[in-house]
């Protein structure tokens, strides 16, 4: 039985005509998967945008989320630093003021104690300084007393050691000149050697 004797639709139709509609069907049964893929192709390329975005919005989150873990590491380590440096700081300043405060007691003992002294060397120097004071008045008139006397004494001794010094320049003046002497005194021991001899 050959295809053209079979009864249907395909009784009447030749070999060439089969094989046009099996192309007709093949090509159909393309266009029909072609559009089938260009409808996933078209949704896939749509959907690439939203999976972007998606994806851009899960990578923001997981930054914000681990930048506020970084932050609260770094606010919890520098809470932890500064405590640590206030704790040393109040130590110091502790250890500072325990020592000013006894450097203050050392140095107010020492200056109570330097105090009393000069209060002491006072008392006993009042009285010296109070006898220095009369000794230095007395002095004082003894001189304005003595001032006249003084005067008069001064005043002879240069009358009397002017009154020397004229005798001596007299003295000098009268006395023989060296030449003189020497020649006097060759002289007379010329005439003594002379005597001695005969």
């Amino acid at each position: 039985m050959s295809i053209g004797d079979e009864p249907g639709p395909f009784r009447n139709l030749s070999g060439k005509e089969v094989l046009r509609a099996a192309v007709l069907v093949s090509i159909t049964v393309f266009f029909v998967a072609l559009a089938f893929l260009v409808r996933d192709v078209d949704v896939t390329v749509r959907a690439v945008p939203v999976q972007i975005a998606e994806t851009r919005a899960a990578l923001v989150a997981e930054v914000q989320a681990a930048r506020r873990d970084i932050l609260v590491t770094v606010n919890a380590q520098a809470t932890a630093i500064q405590k640590t440096a206030d704790n040393r700081l109040a130590s110091i300043q502790q250890m500072v003021d325990a020592r000013t405060g006894q450097a203050l007691q050392v140095a107010d003992a020492r200056l109570s104690a330097a105090t009393s002294q000069i209060g002491a060397i006072q008392q006993d120097l009042h009285p010296v300084l109070a006898n220095a004071a009369s000794l230095t008045k007395d002095v004082q008139d003894s001189v304005d007393d003595l001032y006249p006397d003084i005067k008069g004494t001064v005043a002879s001794a240069t009358v009397a050691v002017t009154s020397a010094a004229y005798a001596s320049e007299a003295v000098r003046d009268a006395a023989p000149k060296g030449g003189e002497v020497c020649g006097r005194y060759q002289r007379f021991g010329g005439r003594r050697s002379g005597r001695r001899a005969a």
